[in-house]
Protein backbone atom coordinates (compact mmCIF):
# COMPACT_ATOMS: atom_id res chain seq x y z
CA UNK A 1 0.00 0.00 0.00
CA UNK A 2 1.22 3.50 -0.78
CA UNK A 3 2.12 6.16 1.74
CA UNK A 4 -0.15 9.19 2.02
CA UNK A 5 0.56 12.70 3.24
CA UNK A 6 -1.43 13.65 6.34
CA UNK A 7 -3.29 16.89 5.59
CA UNK A 8 -4.63 17.62 9.06
CA UNK A 9 -4.91 16.27 12.63
CA UNK A 10 -7.93 16.55 14.93
CA UNK A 11 -9.14 14.97 18.13
CA UNK A 12 -12.50 13.24 18.59
CA UNK A 13 -14.28 11.41 21.39
CA UNK A 14 -14.93 7.70 21.03
CA UNK A 15 -18.02 5.93 22.34
CA UNK A 16 -16.45 5.84 25.85
CA UNK A 17 -15.60 9.57 25.79
CA UNK A 18 -11.88 8.86 25.34
CA UNK A 19 -9.98 11.36 23.20
CA UNK A 20 -8.47 9.73 20.11
CA UNK A 21 -6.61 11.23 17.16
CA UNK A 22 -8.16 11.55 13.74
CA UNK A 23 -6.22 12.37 10.59
CA UNK A 24 -7.28 13.60 7.15
CA UNK A 25 -5.85 12.37 3.85
CA UNK A 26 -6.56 13.00 0.20
CA UNK A 27 -7.49 9.58 -1.23
CA UNK A 28 -6.73 8.19 -4.64
CA UNK A 29 -8.59 5.43 -6.50
CA UNK A 30 -6.25 2.76 -5.09
CA UNK A 31 -6.90 3.84 -1.49
CA UNK A 32 -10.67 3.90 -2.03
CA UNK A 33 -10.61 0.35 -3.44
CA UNK A 34 -8.30 -0.83 -0.64
CA UNK A 35 -10.65 0.69 1.95
CA UNK A 36 -13.69 -0.92 0.34
CA UNK A 37 -12.07 -4.38 0.18
CA UNK A 38 -11.10 -4.10 3.86
CA UNK A 39 -14.56 -2.92 4.88
CA UNK A 40 -13.18 0.49 5.97
CA UNK A 41 -11.23 -1.07 8.83
CA UNK A 42 -7.44 -1.06 8.41
CA UNK A 43 -4.12 -0.89 10.24
CA UNK A 44 -2.18 2.39 10.11
CA UNK A 45 1.48 3.27 10.60
CA UNK A 46 2.29 6.94 11.21
CA UNK A 47 5.74 8.34 10.33
CA UNK A 48 7.66 11.61 10.19
CA UNK A 49 5.60 13.54 12.77
CA UNK A 50 8.45 13.71 15.31
CA UNK A 51 5.99 12.67 18.00
CA UNK A 52 4.86 9.66 20.06
CA UNK A 53 2.64 8.60 17.15
CA UNK A 54 5.61 7.62 14.94
CA UNK A 55 6.49 4.00 14.15
CA UNK A 56 3.50 2.47 15.94
CA UNK A 57 0.74 0.51 14.26
CA UNK A 58 -2.88 1.11 15.25
CA UNK A 59 -6.30 0.05 14.07
CA UNK A 60 -8.03 2.66 11.95
CA UNK A 61 -11.57 3.35 10.85
CA UNK A 62 -12.10 5.14 7.52
CA UNK A 63 -14.88 7.62 6.70
CA UNK A 64 -15.23 10.54 4.34
CA UNK A 65 -14.93 13.94 5.98
CA UNK A 66 -18.64 14.53 5.42
CA UNK A 67 -19.29 12.27 8.44
CA UNK A 68 -17.51 14.68 10.82
CA UNK A 69 -17.62 18.07 9.13
CA UNK A 70 -19.90 20.36 7.22
CA UNK A 71 -20.81 18.91 3.80
CA UNK A 72 -19.30 21.97 2.08
CA UNK A 73 -15.91 21.16 3.64
CA UNK A 74 -15.98 17.64 2.19
CA UNK A 75 -17.17 18.82 -1.23
CA UNK A 76 -14.42 21.43 -1.49
CA UNK A 77 -11.59 19.23 -0.13
CA UNK A 78 -12.63 15.61 -0.83
CA UNK A 79 -10.68 14.46 2.23
CA UNK A 80 -11.18 11.19 4.05
CA UNK A 81 -10.70 10.80 7.79
CA UNK A 82 -9.11 7.94 9.63
CA UNK A 83 -9.80 7.54 13.33
CA UNK A 84 -6.71 6.05 15.01
CA UNK A 85 -8.54 3.72 17.36
CA UNK A 86 -5.72 2.36 19.57
CA UNK A 87 -3.98 5.71 20.11
CA UNK A 88 -4.74 8.07 22.93
CA UNK A 89 -4.66 11.75 22.07
CA UNK A 90 -1.19 13.11 22.88
CA UNK A 91 -1.59 16.53 21.36
CA UNK A 92 -0.80 17.81 17.91
CA UNK A 93 2.45 16.49 16.44
CA UNK A 94 5.35 18.74 15.44
CA UNK A 95 4.86 17.87 11.75
CA UNK A 96 1.82 16.52 9.91
CA UNK A 97 3.76 13.46 8.70
CA UNK A 98 2.51 10.61 6.55
CA UNK A 99 0.61 7.38 6.96
CA UNK A 100 0.89 3.91 5.50
CA UNK A 101 -1.97 1.42 5.52
CA UNK A 102 -2.15 -2.33 5.93
CA UNK A 103 -5.28 -4.40 5.49
CA UNK A 104 -6.85 -7.63 6.53
CA UNK A 105 -7.29 -8.40 2.86
CA UNK A 106 -4.87 -7.59 0.05
CA UNK A 107 -5.86 -5.47 -2.91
Amino acid sequence: MSMYEIKRWDVILDENNNKIPMIYIEPDIYFLEFARINEYSIFCEINDTYSVYDKSITKGSINNANMYCRPNFFISNNLYVISLLDFKWNGYPTKLGNIKFYGYKNN
